[in-house]
Formats: C-alpha cells, sequence, structure tokens
C-alpha cells in the first residue's frame, strides 16, 4: 500500500490517488546525458525529457517502450542496460502554470491571483489540481477556464 493512498472518482471510474509526483532519472554507460521520466499523482507517465545523446536504434527502442507506469522502468532501464533513479520533487507554482499552459497561449488569467490560490493549497490538493490538468484539457469542448477559476472551482474533487 502507497503512503498517502486515497480513492478518487472521476465521472463513475473510482482511481488511486496517490497525493505526489514520482521523478525518475534515467543515466547508463552506453549512452550520455539522462532521460526525466514524469507520472503523475496516479502513477501515468505525463513527460519525459530526454536529455542525452542517443543513437537512432536507442531513441527506437525507448519511444516504443516507454514506460507508462513507474512498476515498468525496472525491466525497460535493464533492457536497456541503464539505471532508473527515483528523485524526489516539490510542486511548485511554476510547474502548475507551465503545465496548464501547456502547448496554448496564455489567455487572461491573472497569474499573481492563481498563485495566491496555489500557495493556500495543501501539498496534497497542489498534487491533485496538477495530476487532473490533463484529464481536464482532454475532457472539454470549450475555452478552458481561467487558471485561477481553474483552482477555485476544485474540478479535481468533482
Amino acid at each position: 500500500m502507497y503512503c498517502g493512498q486515497k480513492l478518487m472518482s472521476y465521472g463513475n471510474q473510482t482511481i488511486k490517488q496517490i497525493d505526489d509526483m514520482k521523478t525518475y532519472i534515467l543515466t547508463s554507460e552506453k549512452f550520455t546525458g539522462e532521460i526525466e521520466f514524469r507520472y503523475n499523482g496516479m502513477e501515468r507517465l505525463i513527460s519525459y525529457d530526454n536529455r542525452a545523446k542517443l543513437t537512432v536504434e536507442q531513441y527506437d527502442y525507448i519511444v516504443r517502450h516507454l514506460p507508462n507506469v513507474p512498476g515498468m522502468l525496472p525491466m525497460f532501464a535493464a533492457n536497456i542496460k541503464s539505471k532508473a533513479t527515483k528523485i524526489d520533487i516539490e510542486l511548485t507554482f511554476e510547474m502548475f502554470w507551465k503545465q496548464y499552459f501547456f502547448g496554448r497561449d496564455k489567455d487572461n488569467s491573472s497569474k499573481k491571483r492563481a498563485e495566491t490560490k496555489w500557495n493556500r493549497m495543501s501539498k496534497s490538493e497542489q498534487a491533485k489540481a496538477y495530476s487532473y490538468i490533463n484529464v481536464y484539457m482532454s475532457r472539454i469542448t470549450y475555452v478552458p477556464k481561467h487558471a485561477e477559476t481553474y483552482l477555485n472551482s476544485e474540478l479535481w474533487n468533482g
């Protein structure tokens, strides 16, 4: 059982919610640099950042076999003769702000009001809000709410 595990409902689904984000760094003697994998509170891959010099074959393998959940990392790392190391990170408002507007222009959101709300939230609520951004963006068929409205309405508790 994971520390801080909770059950959350999204529509008619019940999903295990883990309060913290997880970040792993993959390193190897077979390439220079590192690859960062980030998982949300529901243990799903939300991003990876390739800061390594890879051969075409290494790159193709990694893209085809992305470890979608942290439990896949040990076997993935062994297959490419590398090592995955978990690093503890703290969610920041800047991380939230960048993720909320990822791939789109910033609207008329008030960064100051959103940051004030963010700073009043518990670490658990911050993790839920951050983790739910991709779910929220994939479900809407209209213009997304302003960032401060997203935080104030607590859609992730829906």
